[in-house]
């Protein structure tokens, strides 16, 4: 589970986090300013402005095996410091 900027790993087996890993380096163009307060639904992941979802880029076959995952992405709190 993704909370704020962190990864909740203990909902996660150990086979996932290289899964995770790859999928938060691809997505971080729209996980940056959902972090930041720009509203899910102006960034077109959700019809919520603190829930949204983001796919994982698989190529598929004949690349990989594939196995498309979605991930719910939830703003828990607007505590960020947006002048920082």
């Amino acid at each position: 589970m993704v909370q704020g900027a962190r990864v909740d790993i203990e909902e996660l087996g150990k086979t996932m986090i290289t899964i995770v890993d790859h999928a938060l380096t691809a997505m971080m163009s729209l996980l940056s300013p959902f972090i930041h307060g720009v509203s899910a639904k102006l960034l077109g992941i959700g019809d919520k402005d603190n829930e949204g979802y983001i796919q994982c880029p698989d190529p598929g076959k004949p690349y990989t095996c594939g196995g498309t995952v979605v991930f719910k992405v939830r703003r828990l709190s607007e505590s960020f410091d947006k002048n920082t």
